[in-house]
Order: structure tokens, then sequence, then C-alpha cells
């Protein structure tokens, strides 16, 4: 059978064949699906190692907290240093970093008056404690 489409002007000329729906995504849902089932199967088939590996999936979410905490106390602390460098004298808030040394204000840390790092109430809501500011190389 030959397929034709019919012109603007009501002639007929050979057509192209339709194109069949692309199942392939659903096929590879599927299979990541089954993927997981079976690796959640396999967990639960290995006693200990299942309980330790559901213990780090529970201890991630805080251990990304505090890596995020670390992080953005090490980047004020390099944005405090460069504006020392720039201005002669420390900045007397975070405020004052932001636009030279940091796109934005931090989240979890903010600058005391006395120059020393403290967290903000994003970050004591986040989890950050007083440790995470410190500097590893001190």
């Amino acid at each position: 059978m030959q397929i034709t489409e019919t012109t603007a002007d009501g002639g007929r000329r050979p057509g192209r064949p339709t194109r069949r729906p692309d199942h392939s995504r659903r096929g590879r849902a599927v299979l990541a699906g089954g993927a997981l089932l079976a690796a959640l199967g396999g967990l639960t088939a290995c006693g200990s190692e299942a309980e330790e590996g559901i213990e780090t999936m529970q201890t991630a979410p805080s251990v990304a907290r505090t890596a995020a905490c670390r992080t953005e106390a090490a980047t004020v602390r390099t944005a405090i240093a460069a504006y020392e460098l720039v201005n002669g004298e420390p900045p007397a808030a975070a405020d004052d970093l932001v636009g030279d040394t940091l796109d934005q204000r931090p989240t979890y840390v903010d600058l005391a008056p006395s120059g020393d790092l403290v967290l903000t109430p994003a970050g004591e809501a986040a989890g950050c404690t007083p440790a995470d500011l410190v500097d590893p190389g001190t």
C-alpha cells in the first residue's frame, strides 16, 4: 500500500509514513525502576550491610549541611582576606564583602563586630555548629 497526502491545490503526492510513538523511554524507566528494586532487595538480603547503607542514607543530609557550612565559612574567610588586601583594613560587616569579593550575602555565616565568624539564624536552623566555622588550617 502506498501512502499519499493531499496537497494544497487538491492534488496527491507520495506521503511520509507516520511515526510510531517512542516507547523506549518508558522501557528505560521500567528498567531503572527494576534496578532500584533489585538494589533494595539486595540491601534487604545483606543484613548488617543493609543497615549500614540505610544509616549512610540517613546521615547524608547532615553531612551535606556540614559541608555547606564549612565551605561557606572558608569562602567568607577568603573574602575577608581579599577585602583586607584591597582596603587595608578588615570589613566592618558581612555586607561590606558583597559586591567586591562576594556575589551575595552569606546564608549560614555572618561577621560579628569583633571580626569573628558567627552563625546566622539560617545556619543554626540548618544544623550548622560553631565548630563548622573554625578554620581547619589553624
